[in-house]
């Protein structure tokens, strides 16, 4: 009995050994030096990038201006997520190779049906393309490979704010790009309950103005600031997914925007009425109806100007 056990200890360790050996020989083999710059581009180089989240999407630098190609036309694409997304891969770290199967693809979703897709260009010339897939169990690393390449690699970090993005989300979500110091006038007309203004003195002072009042009143100041930087510059909150499904019209307009600047400019935004229950809202510039821009309620609550909010308090009623 004690033969028998001794024998079946040292199979143990023969069958430990070899596993042990195995193993370590696969990870040798799997484990590759860090790799830096695996990804990296030239980023004044690169023209154009197609990115692939359950759909396609297509951007260009036009006469100096990322644009974003949509459905319907095209519009000013969001350059800091571009500048993100190229300083992401050229600071992109790789470890290990974890596979360099092809049917394991799916099983780190770097497969091209459920990984991100990016390819960065340069006068038609692709640069990098490659596939991003889901995060590592770690919670640390992300499976990433060429596009051309059967290599799993795991890359240190999360990527998927970088690179997961519907079309929509990669538009400019600037609406104004207005200079503060340059705005002379804000109005703020509500079906319900009428107009606001904010002015501008000729000392440059701001004072609030509305309808059945003998002359402008001074303005909280600190109030007003936070308006005033609302809109300099003025961004929606997100946009419409591609088709606008479920957009309402504008038939019935809610709160219009109007803002005037020194060199005799005028922007104007137009909202929808806000739904019973709902927490967004729809805008758009007149004479353009695409595109249609989201502003979540806390948001339009913050841009919005009303007479009570923003005129200065009679703080000698105020008793300490």
């Amino acid at each position: 009995m004690k033969q028998k056990l001794l024998y079946l200890a040292g199979l143990l360790v023969v069958l430990w050994g070899a596993w042990f050996f195995y193993t370590s020989a696969e990870r040798r083999a799997l484990s590759v030096p860090e790799h830096r710059d695996f990804f990296w581009t030239d980023s004044l180089a690169v023209d154009s990038l197609a990115v692939k989240f359950a759909t396609w999407t297509h951007l260009a630098r036009r006469n100096g201006r990322w644009v974003v190609f949509a459905t319907d036309e095209t519009y000013l694409a969001d350059e800091e997520k571009i500048a993100r997304v190229l300083r992401t891969n050229n600071e992109m770290v790789l470890e290990n190779v974890i596979s360099s199967h092809a049917e394991k693809f799916d099983k780190f979703n770097v497969d091209t049906l459920h990984g991100t897709i990016l390819k960065t260009f340069a006068g038609g010339r692709p640069l990098a393309a490659f596939v991003l897939g889901k995060i590592s169990g770690d919670m640390r690393h992300t499976y990433v490979r060429r596009l051309a390449s059967d290599s799993v690699f795991m890359a240190r970090g999360e990527f998927a704010q970088v690179y997961t993005k519907a079309p929509s989300e990669w538009r400019s979500p600037v609406i104004f790009d207005l200079d503060s110091a340059l705005i002379d006038t804000i109005i703020w007309i509500e079906p319900d309950r009428g107009e606001t203004r904010l002015l501008r003195t000729p000392n440059r002072d701001w004072v609030v103005w509305k309808p059945g009042i003998a002359s402008p009143m001074p303005v909280d100041t600190s109030i007003a600031n936070l308006k005033i930087r609302r809109l300099s510059p003025l961004r929606a909150d997100a946009f419409p997914p591609e088709g606008n499904y479920g957009v309402p019209t504008f038939d019935t307009l809610g709160l219009q925007l109007i803002v005037h600047t020194t060199d005799g400019h005028a922007d104007t935004l137009v909202w929808n009425r806000f739904a019973e229950n709902e927490n967004r809202s729809y805008a758009m510039r007149p004479g353009h109806p695409r595109p249609v821009y989201i502003f979540f309620k806390g948001s339009y609550d913050r841009l919005l100007g009303r007479y009570e909010t923003l005129v200065q308090q009679d703080t000698t009623k105020i008793r300490p």
